[in-house]
């Protein structure tokens, strides 16, 4: 009898499996369980993309009954998430505009890996990483051809790499100036203790480091001005104007006219169509659950998604926009990578 009851129960175990192999493992609610492991590389742990895409995939996970495996792989930032998405080790990542087309050309920091590979999801919206220009309240320094001979804190990456964007189509050479590489906290204090003449940084404004600086030692935001904005937009066209208004920070009693480039999220042309389509159904539902997760991420818009695109789309988020009545073709489809 014992032998007869492990053979029934040998026999059942075979029958489970056998309909698991011709159904397809399904999740929770009846999906079908996709066995791929979907990577998005984001921002360090606790930071804001972290935080972000974790709350996505929670909700992307709910909403399909777990039927994705999803892994948050942290990354230093915007170069390296794109350079993860080029080289296949994630399928997803957050990019600076200018990063997104080194990558899909695979020129400059970009330079040995495959071009082509990476389309675009959506802006992340908002005014993007706001470029400040500060200095000590009573300087002299008025604009930015008046920081020729200066010391400037400028944290490293993609802060110097503006600055010089900047600086370069003004005509303004690498050795007229000094940069102090700085974390913003030492910024901010070199400005109060007036050891560097001005600080540059991109962030979305207001910046706290600089609210607290305005309201207490007190300091001077330095207009870049409509001459010099328009030189860096007409040079870099994944740039794109902001404006702070006055009284942004204690202080500023005029608007200053700056620059920056908008953030997108990308992912490889190879995830397929319905992957994409599923996961910005989720997303670009509403606003208000994504403020949820963070506060800033009440920028990500369905109607905004597409400003300032500048790559193909992918085959999933070209379907899903069309049905929004936000695109009726990708008009950027046949554009091909410069190398």
């Amino acid at each position: 009898m014992k032998n007869f009851k492990r053979v029934l129960a040998i026999l059942l175990c075979l029958v489970m499996v056998f309909s698991m192999v011709a159904c397809g493992e399904k999740g929770e609610g009846g999906e079908a369980k996709d066995d791929t492991v979907y990577h998005i590389a984001t921002g360090a742990l606790g930071a804001y993309n972290y935080t972000l895409y974790a709350g996505i995939s929670d909700k992307i996970n709910k909403a399909y009954s777990n039927k994705y495996e999803i892994s948050l792989d942290c990354a230093s930032g915007s170069t390296e998430m794109g350079r993860m998405c080029a080289l296949g080790d994630a399928q997803f990542g957050t990019c600076t505009m200018d990063d997104l087309w080194n990558c899909f050309n695979g020129t400059a920091e970009y330079d040995g890996c495959p071009s082509g590979e990476i389309a675009f999801l959506y802006n992340t919206g908002g005014t993007g990483p706001t470029c400040h220009l500060v200095t000590p309240k009573n300087s002299a320094i008025n604009s930015v051809y008046d920081l020729v001979g200066k010391k400037i804190g400028i944290p490293a990456g993609y802060y110097q790499k503006y600055f010089k964007y900047m600086m370069q189509v003004l005509g303004i050479n690498d050795d007229q100036y000094t940069i102090n590489t700085l974390a913003i906290n030492d910024i901010v204090n070199g400005i109060k203790d007036e050891t560097i003449d001005a600080g540059f940084y991109s962030a979305p404004h207001p910046l706290n480091n600089f609210v607290d600086l305005a309201s207490t030692t007190g300091c001077k935001f330095v207009d870049f001005g409509r001459e010099v904005v328009d030189k860096v937009l007409a040079a870099y066209p994944f740039m794109h104007e902001v404006v702070m208004p006055a009284g942004t920070y204690e202080g500023q009693t005029a608007d200053i006219t700056s620059f920056t480039a908008y953030t997108c999220w990308i992912c490889r042309k190879d995830v397929p169509e319905e992957v994409v389509y599923e996961w910005l159904k989720v997303i670009l539902a509403d606003d208000a659950h994504l403020e949820e997760i963070h506060p800033n991420a009440k920028n990500i818009k369905r109607d905004t998604a597409l400003e300032g695109r500048i790559i193909p789309l992918h085959a999933g988020a070209l379907k899903y926009y069309k049905e929004y009545g936000l695109i009726d073709k990708d008009e950027l489809a046949d554009l091909k990578p410069e190398k």
